[in-house]
């Protein structure tokens, strides 16, 4: 993959109108009249960028895409950086713009301050609540561990609401296991009931499968599919987790199959 250089940029992990608040290093630029964002991996001062958290963004991409699920399309860049003074290169997820289309965007966090009560009602209000049975199946599926206020955002055009599409998936996956400490992974239970950062339902996804009250048809994965998730990963992440990663996508899509939440036929 060619270096990108991206030193340039201003790299922050602060708010900059981007696509979340977070820990990790973002930026901005204008390319050929659209604005894209790109992110950092896991950041630590001195050992640079050793998370895989970028890759993970993709691989969900790819995924939930596959699928038919409203998301964020992300690329994977190879990039030069500077950050906190140091210059290195290092692989950062790239984005584009998705809100250009509308008048305003607001996180459900902050609007839930707005209009108080219980997050549940102010979903119903809003005539949102399809939109985020979906987002909870996404999640469970990608064992999505950070969908805080922060991470689920609305877009308002004429005064209507609509859940943005999904981002910010990148502490999915094995994300607590950077490959790069090479964790042996082999008896990680894809299936097991992890506990999570959820602004919506409770800290388990298993739980929060109850605000599905329907089937939700989505397009069928099959063994070939495993391709085109992983295209370009087999040289940035070991196989061990490649494999782990793809039981992981089966196992839980395979779950909701099974048990009537989603229809693939």
């Amino acid at each position: 993959m060619k270096l990108v250089d991206l030193t340039k940029l201003n790299w922050s992990t602060t708010h900059n109108g981007g696509t979340s608040y977070g820990c990790y290093y973002k930026a901005s630029t204008i390319e050929n009249g659209k604005k894209y964002y790109y992110k950092c991996s896991n950041y630590y001062a001195g050992q640079d960028c050793f998370g895989d958290e970028s890759f993970y963004e993709v691989i969900c991409s790819r995924f939930l895409s596959k699928l038919g699920f409203d998301c964020v399309k992300y690329t994977l860049v190879y990039a030069k950086v500077t950050i906190n003074g140091r210059v290195f290169n290092t692989y950062v997820c790239k984005s584009e713009n998705f809100f250009r289309d509308y008048s305003s965007r607001i996180t459900l966090e902050n609007l839930h301050r707005v209009y108080g009560g219980t997050v549940d009602d102010l979903i119903t209000k809003l005539g949102i609540q399809n939109q985020v049975r979906r987002m909870i199946l996404a999640d469970f599926m990608t064992l999505q561990r950070d969908r805080h206020g922060g991470n689920i955002e609305l877009l308002e055009k004429n005064g209507k609401y609509v859940l943005a599409p999904l981002f910010d998936n990148g502490l999915g996956l094995l994300s607590p296991y950077p490959s790069a400490f090479k964790t042996d992974i082999s008896k990680y239970d894809v299936l097991a009931d992890y506990p999570v950062n959820n602004y919506i339902g409770t800290r388990s996804l298993y739980q929060n499968l109850r605000y599905i009250n329907q089937p939700f048809r989505v397009n069928k994965l099959t063994k070939e599919d495993k391709k085109s998730i992983f295209f370009g990963m087999n040289e940035l992440l070991p196989k061990s987790y490649i494999d782990k990663i793809w039981e992981l996508l089966t196992y839980r899509y395979m779950f909701l199959r099974k048990r009537g939440y989603i229809i693939d036929d």
